[in-house]
């Protein structure tokens, strides 16, 4: 009977592990869900405790005029990314936060903030050094000081307000609604030893980009067909091959632009060609 019991046990013993760990990962989950951990209240919480921090940095560096009022913080906050809930401790929170202050860059934000929350309603939270400095000033008297901005904690009141803040700090860019359009380089060129002449061409920003072709004579007669293909903002060249002669001679040449993406600031265009 005891060999049996033995037996029975190491049957059932993978099935009790399986049901510990579903037991452990449901408590650990429940306890996640009811944390007082939550995007609201860091959103809420951070740029108060960061004014704070920073109105002392302004007056450690003798900036003035930079006030808790003045600054108007605001912050954005995500826990893990987009397939994580934004509840719960962790040391995987980040929060990006704007303000305004005259003596640094504003171009450079939103900053970055990278916080370790904890389960007692704090956390620490560290700012990118571009925005807040190192982890040692230099004073207005000349001293190295520690930073107070650089990492700082905070606590939040695990009763406050859990209603979303609506603050969204992620740059827009407006989709363009006028087309790229191709330009032409008005320069004279110079065919290089090969005989080759390559004009200089530019898509402007817009939609889609430039594409299309591109006829040449040269003097009246007729060069290959050149295609072409930039994205918006791009530069680029293409490339007309002379023969022995007409680099010797070089010419006028008529550039006529056929566009099938975007546009083209002047359909038809001439350069003058230099003798080799």
């Amino acid at each position: 009977m005891k060999r049996i019991r033995n037996m029975s046990f190491r049957k059932l013993a993978p099935w009790l592990i399986g049901t510990l760990v579903l037991v452990v990962a449901a408590g650990a989950l429940a306890s996640t869900s009811n944390s007082d951990v939550t995007r609201a209240r860091l959103e809420r919480n951070l740029p108060q405790v960061f004014s704070n921090v920073y109105v002392q940095q302004a007056a450690l560096l003798d900036h003035k005029g930079v006030t808790v009022a003045s600054m108007k913080a605001k912050a954005q906050c995500d826990k893990g990314g987009p397939n994580v809930p934004d509840r719960g401790p962790g040391a995987d929170w980040i929060c990006v936060m704007s303000w305004h202050d005259k003596n640094v860059d504003e171009t450079l934000m939103p900053g970055k903030f990278e916080l370790n929350a904890h389960s007692n309603d704090c956390y620490t939270a560290g700012g990118p050094s571009k925005l807040v400095g190192l982890l040692t000033i230099t004073d207005r008297n000349g001293k190295d000081v520690p930073n107070p901005a650089f990492e700082f904690d905070g606590c939040f009141d695990p009763h406050g307000s859990n209603k979303p803040t609506g603050v969204d700090l992620n740059p827009k860019t407006p989709a363009s609604t006028t087309p790229a359009a191709l330009a032409i380089e008005n320069a004279t060129l110079h065919p290089d030893k090969g005989g080759l002449i390559r004009p200089a061409l530019s898509c402007s920003p817009g939609q889609e980009g430039c594409g299309g072709t591109i006829t040449a004579t040269l003097d009246g007669r007729p060069l290959q067909t050149a295609t072409y293909a930039l994205a918006p903002g791009d530069n680029g060249d293409i490339r007309f091959q002379l023969t022995p002669r007409q680099a010797a001679v070089g010419g006028q040449l008529v550039l006529t632009i056929t566009p099938v993406i975007g546009d083209a600031t002047k359909p038809k265009l001439a350069l003058t060609v230099t003798s080799a």
